[in-house]
Parts: structure tokens; sequence; C-alpha cells
């Protein structure tokens, strides 16, 4: 996910002040030390309503918990999903959302908070799919152990661009939410395994809430899997017009069903769309 453009500069303004008051004054292992206590303090946790703790571990987290915590970017999708579901016949089906690109983790917290306080109770299935190693460890520390999220999430790491088998490329950002498939000068690269989706859901398997946010590879993503798109009632997704065609990803979104698109939020080179079928949303 991207930040709002000034978000972005102020962040990146102020890791540059303060890496660089940090090298002059400090030994770096006393600022690393440093960093890591401030980032670590107790009122850099929160409680949900329904009793789930949200950490903000490093400016790059307090960028994406403003987003979605703050803005409620992700909201409008996530109560419509269990809207619709609720409508529907499910047959004893879990709610079942699919995370591409979960980051920290903070968009499954939000929805299963928004979700267990709308309908406690509710049978939940979230899979979750990051490629980056190090936020897999994070997920792993910050989901997996809490009770709740255990029992309902499954981790996954791994691509999801295309269905080609073997390795591909990940360019890591020092601010996680900018890693992406296309890459850019004083990246890092880091080689990840391919995931295929539809082996991961389990043939035939219905979504209810498909997030994507994954950097550029959208247009990739959507054109190997029409099926699980048939298959999805709502999704919302970030497109990269800088990155990737964002009119062949809406035709496709259009080719699978998704006949209704609404703006939730857009900078300059980002468009965050929420898009549902027949009817799924208001004006």
């Amino acid at each position: 996910m991207r930040p709002r453009n000034e978000e972005r500069k102020r962040l990146k303004t102020l890791r540059h002040l303060l890496s660089g008051f940090a090298r002059t004054l400090l030994p770096q292992p006393v600022a690393a030390g440093l960093r890591r206590f401030i980032w670590s303090l107790p009122n850099l946790r929160r409680e949900l309503k329904s009793h789930l703790v949200v950490t903000v571990a490093g400016p790059a987290d307090w960028v994406l918990f403003n987003d979605i915590f703050v803005e409620k970017e992700y909201d409008p999708a996530i109560d419509l999903a269990l809207e619709r579901a609720a409508r529907g016949d499910r047959a004893g089906r879990p709610l079942t959302v699919v995370d591409l690109g979960a980051n920290v983790g903070y968009f499954t917290l939000r929805a299963v908070d928004r979700i267990d306080t709308a309908a406690p109770g509710s049978a939940l299935r979230f899979v979750l799919v990051e490629p980056n190693p190090a936020l897999i460890a994070e997920l792993k520390r910050r989901l997996l152990t809490q009770p709740r999220l255990a029992a309902c999430v499954t981790l996954l790491q791994g691509l999801v661009g295309s269905r080609r088998e073997g390795m591909g490329v990940l360019f890591e950002s020092p601010l996680h939410f900018e890693s992406s498939l296309i890459g850019r000068r004083g990246l890092r690269r880091r080689e990840v395994p391919y995931l295929d989706l539809d082996a991961a859901l389990g043939a035939g398997a219905q979504v209810d809430l498909l997030k994507c946010d994954i950097e550029g590879a959208e247009l990739e993503l959507l054109a190997a899997y029409p099926d699980l798109l048939r298959r999805t009632a709502v999704c919302v997704i970030e497109l990269h017009p800088e990155k990737c065609d964002a009119a062949a990803c809406l035709r496709l979104l259009e080719e699978a069903g998704f006949d209704e698109r609404r703006i939730l939020r857009e900078g300059d080179a980002w468009k965050v769309l929420l898009l549902a079928k027949s009817g799924g949303l208001r004006p």
C-alpha cells in the first residue's frame, strides 16, 4: 500500500535526519538499540474492541496504521463483504478473506476486529500471502500469538503475480510497504518462490473478500486467475498505473463480473478501488 505522497516525503525526510543524527553522535549498535527501544514502548500497542492487539514497531508501521485504522481505508470493503455474506447462503462455509500483500497484518487485524464487533462468533477463514520473509516472521509474532487469529489465519510465503513455477525476484525497500516485483535502484534483490493460489485455497474455493496490494504485479495476477475472480464476491485492489496497465486490470475485473466500482482513495501513482458484482455497491 502506498501512503499519501506528503506522508511518504515526511517519512523519508525524518528517516534521513534521524539516521544522520544517530551516525554522527552514537555508535551504530547503540543507535539501533535506541530505535528498537523507542518503537517497543507500551503506548505503541493498542487493544481493539474485539480485544485483538495492534503493534506499531516503526515509522513505516505508523504510516500503514494511519491508513487502515485512522483513515479507515478498507472499511467499506470489509463491511460490504460481511453484509453480502450475511445475505447469502454459505451453507456452513466460513467467511473467507484472502489478503495478498499482507505486510505486517494490519488489514487482517482491522477486518477481524470489525467482523467480530458486528457479528460475534462468526466462523472465519483468512488466507494471508506475503513474499518478504522478514514480514512473515513479523506476521507470526503479531498475529499467530493471538488465539483468535491463530484459529482462523493461514499464513503463506510466496509471490502471486503469475502462475509460473520456480523463483521470482522481490526488490526489498527499507520501507516495507514499498517492496515490489519491479526493480528500482538501491533496492535489495531477494529470490522468493511463486505460489499457486488455487492450490493454496483449494479447488473451487469461494472468496467473500479479496484484498490485493502487490505493488505493480496486479495485471499478472488478474490475468492468471480468472476463475478465482469469478468465485470472488468483493474485491479491494490497489492499482499502480506507473507499474502496470490499469485499464487492462479493469477490463479483466469486468470480465470476471465486477461491474461496479468505487474509488476509495487515490494519489499521484496509486488508486484503491472497491469492486462488487450486480448491485453490491450503494450509490
